[in-house]
Formats: structure tokens, sequence, C-alpha cells
């Protein structure tokens, strides 16, 4: 898919999950999700794509942060 093997498939959904369940557990605004990532030296449009995805479904994906999963 894209032109991605199935093993790097597997790392870029695991890394998104991982993101979005952090970013639920801690409650991180959008904004401060996007600031952070670009802190951790992801690039400017994929850490706007985060925040931006994340003011969108936060409240849908974060209820009951604790024990949402996305596998």
């Amino acid at each position: 898919l894209f032109g991605f093997s199935s093993e790097q498939l597997e790392l870029l959904l695991s890394s998104c999950s991982f993101i979005f369940e952090q970013a639920a557990y801690l409650a991180t605004p959008p904004a401060k999700l996007g600031d952070e990532l670009l802190k951790a030296g992801v690039e400017e449009a994929p850490a706007t794509a985060f925040g931006e995805v994340w003011q969108q479904a936060r409240s849908a994906l974060a209820s009951p942060a604790t024990s949402f999963h996305f596998n």
C-alpha cells in the first residue's frame, strides 16, 4: 500500500496509534500535540496534520482515554 512494505506500514500505523493514545491519556490539547511533535523532530506538515486530526476526533477517541486502544 502506497509503496510501503508490510513491515513499514505496520510501523507507521503503530506509531500513529501510539501518538494518539498518548495524546488521549495525557489529555493533550491539539495545538500542544503539534508543538510537541515539532520539538521531537517531526516535520511541520505531519505535525500540523496530527494536531488537526486530534482537534476533530479527540472527543470520540479519548472517551474513556485510559482504556481506549486503536488495535
